[in-house]
């Protein structure tokens, strides 16, 4: 019976009792490790994965001739914090504005043409000509550009509503490596406290019980970043532990450990080196550069000190350029950095939201702040800088398809620059 009414509430079939009826059976329905409390939802992830190639923090391949004109604008007429766009997805026929719980699909004239519901845990991804996201905190669907489903009832091990999903790495033929963290039950003095922990799953296309493997990792820890050879994937935890995972096997091929240090942000240059920032054993901020090749291997490639606390770091990941160049917002000014050498550094409009970078393949930057989108080449000139109006701030980094369109989106709604 219980495997009936499970199948019910996939299809929707019982949407329509009682609604009392329907929460006791969907939560009786569940599988077991998807019983836990229902009470508390995290939010997004301030830290949003940016683009579909998720490799590189910050990176798009495309080029741009823009110079900084607005080409359209799309309105919204709900400014609250919920329907802020947090990113936006350079789709092939047009791109997918993603809120908290919804996704916008508009043409490249910036009508809309659909608006899909989606579960707030995990930004959207595109890849393979779909739209991933989820459904629940364990559920996991695909739709393509017309809105019609190609991956449903899709359930994942170790999703939990006090939790959220950190990464999703399709791996073709509906498998996926997917990272989770759980938040550990609340206090219950009938139970031993549970401490948070961190998933990494291979799944298979049957889903839930279908997995390659399952290892689990005490504690919080950084989203993972993705290899160039899409075999492995790199995670660090706080602790100063970077470890390089096979996607496949889930083996650990190589790993080290940096003693009295705690990482913050981290992103993959082209050599698959890490660039980090982190507070090192003497509590001073840094900026590193590690390889996790051998296990004595332990000092960084490079470092360089960042300023004190009043200079607010750390509000982003690194965002490295084609060139290995990295790039980062320090307070209000933007640093670019070479092998551990300050190059120049730029000011960035002060914002109550991120400063968001974005790196071309011609090595120019977009910096989207406050309300306004600037442009800067290689050297840290300013080619140019649109302001929008006054108390308008930009809430997704800035995006460029392969026309050279520039998009971001603000509370106000979407625009287009060229």
């Amino acid at each position: 019976m219980v495997e009936k009414y499970r199948r019910n509430i996939k299809k929707g079939v019982l949407k329509k009792a009682h609604p009392i009826i329907f929460l006791v059976f969907t939560l009786l329905c569940l599988p077991p490790e998807q019983q836990a409390s229902q009470k508390t939802r995290l939010p997004m992830s301030p830290y949003p994965m940016m683009f579909s190639n998720f490799k590189r923090n910050g990176f798009q391949a495309q080029t741009s001739s823009a110079k900084g004109e607005q080409r359209w604008f799309t309105p919204t007429t709900d400014t609250m914090h919920r329907n802020q766009p947090s990113v936006i997805l350079v789709c092939d026929n047009g791109i997918a504005a993603c809120y908290s719980e919804r996704i916008q699909y508009m043409g490249s004239n910036g009508a809309i043409q659909w608006q899909q519901e989606i579960y707030p845990s995990m930004n959207p991804l595109y890849f393979d000509k779909q739209l991933f996201y989820l459904t629940s905190y364990a559920g996991l669907a695909s739709i393509d550009e017309q809105q019609k489903t190609v991956l449903a009832d899709f359930f994942f091990a170790n999703g939990s509503p006090r939790g959220s999903c950190e990464l999703l790495v399709p791996q073709g033929k509906n498998r996926f490596f997917i990272q989770v963290f759980s938040l550990g039950e609340e206090a219950d003095p009938d139970r031993p406290a549970e401490s948070n922990e961190t998933s990494i799953i291979l799944m298979g296309p049957e889903a839930y019980d279908d997995y390659s493997y399952r290892h689990e990792y005490d504690g919080r820890l950084l989203k993972g970043l993705v290899c160039s050879d899409n075999k492995h994937v790199i995670l660090l935890d706080n602790a100063g532990t970077i470890r390089k995972i096979e996607i496949e096997s889930g083996k650990e091929t190589a790993g080290i450990t940096i003693e009295g240090v705690e990482f913050l942000q981290a992103g993959l240059d082209n050599d698959d080196n890490i660039v980090v920032s982190l507070f090192d054993s003497k509590r001073k901020r840094k900026l590193c550069c590690f390889t996790p090749v051998e296990e004595k291997e332990k000092k960084p490639l490079w470092e360089l000190d960042l300023p004190p606390d009043s200079e607010r770091p750390f509000r982003q990941p690194p965002a490295i350029g084609p060139d290995n160049r990295v790039y980062y917002c320090i307070g209000n000014k933007l640093w670019a950095v070479d092998k551990g050498e300050l190059l120049w550094n730029a000011p960035v409009f002060p914002s109550d939201y991120f400063q968001y970078i974005t790196v071309l393949g011609d090595t120019t930057v977009f910096v989207a702040a406050a309300n306004a989108l600037r442009r800067l080449d290689s050297r840290g000139k300013e080619m140019f800088t649109a302001f929008l109006a006054p108390g308008e701030n930009i809430t997704t980094p800035a995006v460029v398809d392969s026309n050279g369109l520039i998009y971001f989106g603000t509370a106000a709604g979407i625009y287009c620059y060229e």
